[in-house]
């Protein structure tokens, strides 16, 4: 079944005059072709090898007072990150204090001022506009016009009844209406279950980063037709 899928997927990029099924995915996203993603990866791989090496000999010591003593490093599974993680206890949240909401949300600021061009500001909440307490709110601004394109509501933290899925909720979307000539800005709310604002779990940094990025490509959108903003569209 894996090399019919495969060689279906060849074909159908073949059809839209695409060289292979990698062009025509990555031509739809930031990357533009495989190129680029391969140079990424090798960049990536090449500055953070030191620090691979040094975390994969912990991984390998833990595993084998976890396990039996290791032949080598092949009896290191993929699978093994998390349930040694969650071994290292107390030790591994002391390793997540960088990970606060504080360091998050500049970490998605520079993103968003890099790749997208507009920068994340706290503003406050009026009267009447919180759902719940320890809400926060975030306007985007363009970094060339000093506009406000877009606004999101930060639902981050836990609390009795909440549910614990994290998402992106489109409360408006952004597109201009091809009878208006101004855009529509659209309003957010990404949604997650943190314990706290000081430090978070890698899973939970992971989780916002997500659900932040759908709130970006929401932001970003430029569109006639507000079926096709954001996540929305044929590619997100």
């Amino acid at each position: 079944l894996l090399p019919e899928i495969l060689s279906t997927r060849h074909s159908l990029a073949r059809l839209l005059g695409h060289d292979s099924f990698a062009h025509f995915q990555s031509k739809r996203g930031l990357a533009s072709c495989p190129h680029a993603i391969k140079t990424f990866l090798d960049n990536l791989n090449e500055e953070s090898a030191e620090a691979y090496d040094k975390e994969l000999q912990k991984l390998r010591v833990l595993k084998s007072s976890t396990r039996g003593k290791l032949q080598g490093p092949q009896h290191l599974q993929a699978w093994d990150l998390e349930f040694l993680s969650l071994r290292q206890g107390s030790d591994l949240a002391t390793q997540y204090e960088c990970f606060g909401l504080e360091n998050a949300i500049r970490g998605l600021d520079t993103i968003a001022q890099e790749l997208f061009g507009f920068r994340l500001e706290f503003v406050g909440l009026r009267d009447g506009e919180a759902w719940a307490d320890n809400l926060l709110k975030i306007e985007a601004i363009d970094n060339h016009e000093g506009i406000r394109v877009g606004q999101i509501y930060l639902d981050l933290f836990e609390r009795e009844g909440k549910s614990r899925v994290a998402c992106l909720a489109p409360l408006r979307v952004g597109y201009t209406p091809s009878d208006r000539m101004t855009r529509q800005e659209p309003i957010l709310a990404v949604q997650t279950s943190l314990r706290s604002s000081r430090s978070m779990s890698f899973k939970e940094l992971q989780t916002l980063f997500h659900e932040f990025g759908h709130a970006l490509n929401f932001i970003s959108t430029s569109t006639s037709f507000q079926h096709n903003a954001g996540g929305r569209g044929i590619a997100e």
